[in-house]
């Protein structure tokens, strides 16, 4: 479906930690073999970890004197007033220049022993594209953070103007084509929607399955992993991804059928209803997934995202 010359490579921070350092030479030879002379694609959380921010950088979001899972919102007003101090909280975490410096340090200092040539470009890559990466990098944050937002004891209206609200955000970048880390908010959204985004006779043991990939999904963590299925179904800047991983390939596909399954839901329902006129319908751009063995870097599993797509949405692009 898809030629080599129009796809990126993406690689998941296990993958990319090999393929940068020193010392993983039988695992660099079997993916470079795999990849050819694909562009890796650098992306937001891919700098974000790649610069070592710590858990407590990123993630530790407070409201109120309480964790932001633990504080209960009460009304959906409520919601939208704290939505903006949120993503403010973020740019306070991740000053710009903060960000910069680490990754120079890191080149500088501490990392400049370990990394290979590959890892030395790739962070040269980050530093120089700090500028242009970073309010994607804020704003995929942000909605990754809105996900911890607990919403358990709104009223039912409350609650589903929020939910929403997170489609309206998530369809708009999709629409727009950027890069997105979502997937714990598409697991929030189906959580909330459970008996109106499956249908079907399979409909009961498919959100079954889908509850089970959402429990699994840590509320912190795993950036890149979240990235991952997005760049699977909608590449980049018009360009197919083939992203590789050395996560379990079970646990992959789940995450697959997942995202697919939700966000096909969300763009039949606003175009349907005419919710998203300013935007034309998005294209899928459905790329590959491969499982490699994390020791060696050999393919375990070549995963089509463009299968997951008609085995899930049962048509074919």
């Amino acid at each position: 479906m898809e030629e080599q010359i129009n796809s990126y490579v993406f690689f998941d921070q296990c993958v990319r930690g090999k393929m940068s350092k020193k010392g993983y030479e039988p695992f660099q030879d079997n993916v470079n073999q795999l990849t050819g002379k694909s562009i890796q694609r650098l992306t937001a959380f891919g700098l974000l970890e790649f610069a070592g921010f710590t858990k407590l950088d990123i993630f530790d979001m407070e409201h109120k004197n309480k964790k932001l899972s633990k504080y209960l919102f009460h009304s959906y007003e409520e919601i939208c007033e704290f939505i903006p101090s949120l993503k403010n909280r973020i740019y306070t975490k991740i000053p710009k220049h903060s960000l910069k410096r680490k990754l120079e340090r890191k080149r500088d200092q501490e990392e400049l022993e370990y990394l290979n040539e590959q890892g030395l470009k790739c962070i040269n890559r980050y530093i120089e594209g700090v500028e242009s990466i970073y309010e994607g990098l804020i704003d995929n944050l942000f909605l990754d953070r809105l996900s911890q937002i607990n919403i358990s004891k709104l009223s039912i209206e409350d609650e589903k103007q929020v939910i929403n609200t997170f489609a309206d955000i998530i369809l708009g970048i999709i629409c727009q084509k950027r890069n997105m880390g979502s997937l714990r908010l598409i697991c929030k959204i189906f959580q909330e929607k459970r008996g109106q985004i499956v249908e079907g006779e399979q409909a009961e043991g498919i959100e079954k399955q889908i509850a089970t990939i959402c429990g699994k999904l840590k509320p912190s963590g795993d950036l890149m992993d979240c990235e991952l299925v997005h760049l699977a179904f909608f590449g980049s800047n018009d360009k197919y991804c083939h992203c590789y991983t050395t996560d379990d390939k079970e646990t992959i596909i789940d995450r697959l059928i997942l995202y697919c399954k939700s966000v096909d839901h969300f763009i039949n329902w606003y175009f349907d209803h005419g919710k998203l006129n300013q935007y034309k319908r998005p294209k899928w751009r459905c790329g590959k997934v491969f499982i490699l063995d994390k020791d060696n870097g050999e393919k375990i599993k070549e995963i089509s995202a463009t299968e997951i797509y008609e085995r899930v949405i049962g048509m074919k692009q």
